[in-house]
């Protein structure tokens, strides 16, 4: 995992799949992969539909 900014292709080292709490659930990794943040994302910060480009 790594800090994204606004406009990043998400790819395997940005994002990693964990325990379901908060974000989206892990059977959307493949389809979040090649998809652009549209805000600036912290290390450790769930994906959500709220920060991602589907």
């Amino acid at each position: 995992m790594r800090p994204l900014k606004a406009g990043d292709i998400i790819d395997a080292v940005g994002i990693c799949s964990v325990r379901l709490n908060f974000g989206l659930a892990p059977k959307f990794y493949e389809q979040v992969l090649g998809k652009k943040v549209t805000q600036n994302v912290e290390y450790a910060t769930p994906v959500t539909l709220d920060n991602v480009e589907l």
